[in-house]
């Protein structure tokens, strides 16, 4: 069990740029600084210190305001609107859900208006993306991957 279990795990947060073993994954899903230019735009960047998982999440600012962004996939939205009712109660910075889809995957029209309705009920914004895993090189391991908002 602890073989199948727990390596995954890490090994999910590890595509996502975060905890010991992600300096090991070779096709990452964007950083936490690539979503938040993508869901956000350019000028938002990611404050030093701030990234947590369980769900994923960092505050995020462009240089007026901030927000605590968190991210995962469509599968994950009871823990990212349970992470924003939190933060709004513990009076952390306005959260924002972002639900981040692979490059193949569709959210469908009915799920997608069930997602903003949830989210509209506690009070939290939310943006839809989608990304796609790269191939890292040594040449490109620290240069962030842009990906296109979802449309």
């Amino acid at each position: 069990m602890w073989i199948k279990d727990v390596p995954m795990k890490h090994y999910n947060r590890a595509r996502s740029g975060i905890g010991p073993y992600a300096d090991l994954v070779s096709t990452p899903l964007p950083s936490a600084y690539d979503i938040a230019r993508i869901a956000l735009g350019e000028d938002w960047t990611v404050l030093n210190g701030t990234l947590r998982e369980k769900p994923n999440r960092c505050q995020v600012t462009d240089g007026h305001a901030q927000k605590l962004m968190i991210w995962g996939n469509p599968r994950n939205l009871k823990s990212l609107v349970w992470a924003g009712l939190n933060a709004r109660v513990d009076g952390l910075p306005s959260p924002i859900v972002v639900i981040s889809l692979l490059q193949g995957e569709r959210l469908a029209e009915s799920e997608r208006r069930r997602h903003q309705k949830v989210c509209e009920l506690a009070g939290l914004n939310i943006r839809v993306i989608t990304t796609r895993a790269t191939r890292t090189t040594s040449a490109n391991r620290e240069t962030p991957a842009l990906r296109l908002p979802d449309g």
